[in-house]
């Protein structure tokens, strides 16, 4: 009986088989689906179930939109669409679809939307041949004919000509499900917090490389010798980009790598990168966490006591001195006050350790 899921890509990435080969794989976030409507043929002409897709507020929907949830008594969401089932099928309103319908090995089809290229020419959208690429040819990617001019004097519909090309609907059939992983809660936003890590990564940018164009290097605008008779190639300056200590065509200058990015789209990332760290069990709270004098030696005993191994990231609720003295020799311990939590520091870090009152700030921060 078909069935499916609505999901979003998450990346790609490959597994190695039995065999040893690299399979290229791609990732994908799906479900949970809930069933918001049951379509029988007596009533509707068809039997199908009517699933929906991410969660949403539901004063983003319009007003018949949020009727049809409230009809079904289920949770309003982003997407809906329709699959075709037999008639005898046990699915009903309220029931939630998981990535349990698949199994390894299965064989499924994929439909999405492929990626948008832009306004492109016929070699690359249509895989033109090409024209002679010889020196003088002036015919290496041009269309070419499109049609008589006497009869018909037009161009027939559906010729292959440059334009936009990409954003289209796409069904690949025959793939084969790998692996199949259950994850315990909504799909984490990857591309927020990506682009938080960006934010944050360029932000720390200096932007302070600079060179000199043929404006700013030493040198005349005299011509270094006669346009013609010497034998040598013309020359107009000595501070031309061809020339040794020339300018620098189109070279670095200082800039800023800062980007914009909305609170709203923080605030979810942050969220994203603890929720992550809270499902993979990488979050330790501590009732206090406080040292007499600074030591490092102490430091690392104490970490060892607890277990902690790769990267550690302590969050206190104040900064305080005597830890970060006791800390800063440890090349893998990092320690931040609340307010200095960050997305970048949290996912590159292997445990994190927070003391109850750091807690409670973050989650008056962030929530």
């Amino acid at each position: 009986m078909p069935i499916g899921l609505l999901g979003t890509k998450v990346g790609m990435t490959q597994v190695y088989g039995t065999d040893g080969r690299a399979v290229p794989v791609t990732v994908i976030s799906a479900g949970p689906c809930p069933i918001v409507q049951r379509k029988r043929t007596a009533g509707d002409g068809y039997d199908a179930i009517q699933i929906g897709y991410l969660p949403v507020k539901a004063q983003r929907l319009t007003k018949p939109l949020q009727g049809h949830f409230a009809k079904h008594q289920v949770a309003p969401t982003r997407y809906l669409r329709e699959i075709r089932v037999a008639s005898e099928a046990p699915y009903e309103p309220g029931q939630t679809l998981t990535v349990t319908l698949f199994q390894e090995g299965d064989l499924v089809e994929v439909t999405g939307v492929s990626k948008g290229k832009g306004f492109q020419g016929g070699v690359k959208r249509w895989h033109y041949r090409g024209g002679p690429a010889s020196h003088g040819s002036m015919f290496y990617r041009a269309p070419g004919s499109i049609g008589a001019s006497s009869f018909p004097s037009r161009v027939f519909k559906g010729h292959h000509m440059p334009g936009r090309m990409g954003g289209d609907r796409v069904t690949v059939k025959g793939l084969r499900v790998v692996k199949v992983l259950e994850s315990h809660g909504a799909p984490q936003p990857v591309g927020l917090v990506h682009q938080m890590v960006r934010y944050q990564r360029n932000a720390r940018r200096q932007g302070t490389a600079s060179t000199r164009t043929r404006s700013e290097v030493r040198g005349g605008g005299r011509k270094p010798w006669r346009q013609k008779g010497t034998g040598r190639a013309r020359a107009g300056t000595i501070r031309s980009p061809l020339w040794r200590h020339g300018g620098i065509v189109f070279g670095p200058k200082p800039r800023s790598y800062a980007m914009d990015l909305p609170r709203a789209v923080r605030r979810q990332a942050m969220r994203a990168a603890l929720s992550a760290k809270a499902e993979a069990g990488a979050i330790r709270v501590l009732d206090t966490l406080s040292l007499e004098k600074p030591s490092t030696k102490t430091f690392r005993a104490f970490l060892e006591t607890l277990g902690v191994q790769g990267r550690a990231l302590v969050v206190l609720a104040q900064e305080d001195e005597v830890v970060m003295k006791s800390a800063r020799n440890l090349p893998a311990v990092t320690v931040l006050p609340a307010r200095g939590l960050n997305v970048y520091d949290v996912l590159a870090a292997d445990t994190l350790l927070l003391t109850r009152e750091a807690l409670a700030l973050i989650g008056e921060a962030w929530q």
